[in-house]
């Protein structure tokens, strides 16, 4: 990791402090490390005047830093745009939402029984738990079609591993024509773990069954 442990329990501490995070995109520009530099440029526009022509290039300066160093951003997740949702903060991803359009039918009566399909969901979840970027991750929402659950439940199987400590939502979703639903859960319940609260919510699968993962 590229970024120092101390420097990391700082950023925790106070997610929203700007001074921090200037503090740490010199020490990795220092290394060498390109996130440094979005951070530095992050940090820069969150101090600049929104109706100010300079947020409006110090925007698209971002945006084309973003598409020239994805694959050194996100890893294994460069080319999952489209079943993913990342939702950046500073240099750091702070919401994500990850989807599989795959579907897991029994197969018809006297028909052989098909080769299990890869679980998508999972590898990309597994990639994010994995990115430095991901290290600040407070919300996280997985998805899967309604008869692919299990989609679902080995992806937060995985969360439950090891993820940052950050983490305080997970939303465990059905997917409806290929979005992520808007509509606010049915359901939620609170759990502690890591010593931290960690919100469950769903709008159809169980959450008992969810929270036995975190236990």
């Amino acid at each position: 990791m590229t970024i120092p442990k101390k420097a990391l329990e700082l950023l925790r501490e106070d997610p929203d402090d700007l001074e921090r995070y200037a503090v740490v995109a010199d020490q990795l520009q220092a290394r060498g490390d390109l996130r440094g530099e979005l951070i530095a440029l992050e940090v820069t526009l969150a101090k600049t005047d929104p109706a100010s022509r300079h947020f409006v290039t110090l925007r698209r300066e971002i945006d084309r830093f973003m598409k020239l160093h994805a694959k050194h951003l996100l890893g294994g997740l460069w080319t999952a745009s489209s079943t993913s949702r990342l939702v950046w903060r500073y240099g750091f991803i702070r919401e994500a939402a990850l989807w599989t359009t795959a579907t897991a039918l029994a197969p018809p009566l006297g028909r052989r029984i098909p080769k299990p399909r890869v679980n998508k969901l999972l590898k990309q979840t597994d990639e994010l738990m994995q990115l430095e970027s991901a290290v600040l991750l407070e919300h996280l929402t997985l998805a899967a079609t309604y008869n692919s659950q299990l989609f679902v439940w080995d992806a937060a199987a995985r969360v439950a591993q090891g993820a940052p400590k950050s983490l305080h939502v997970l939303d465990l979703r059905d997917l409806y024509e290929g979005a992520v639903p808007d509509w606010d859960p049915m359901f939620q319940r609170e759990l502690v773990w890591r010593r931290q609260v960690l919100t469950l919510r769903s709008d159809s699968l169980s959450l008992d069954a969810a929270a036995e993962l975190f236990t």
